[in-house]
C-alpha cells in the first residue's frame, strides 16, 4: 500500500475547532479528518445509489 499525502488550509478558527473536536473524540487530528470525510463520502455513495435505484 502506497501512501498519499494531501494539503489542506484552514482558517485558525475552523483549526481550532477541528483539533478541539479532534481531543474530545480522543484522536489526532489526522484521523479525526479522515474518519469524518471517509464517513460523509460513504453517506453520499449510499444516497447516490439509492437516488438510482441500485443497491
Amino acid at each position: 500500500m502506497t501512501n498519499s499525502r494531501i494539503n489542506m488550509r484552514f482558517s485558525k478558527e475552523t483549526h481550532e475547532e477541528l483539533k478541539a473536536s479532534a481531543g474530545l473524540a480522543r484522536r489526532d487530528l489526522t484521523t479525526f479528518i479522515i474518519t469524518a470525510a471517509l464517513e460523509k463520502a460513504e453517506r453520499v455513495v449510499a444516497e447516490s445509489r439509492l437516488s438510482r435505484g441500485k443497491t
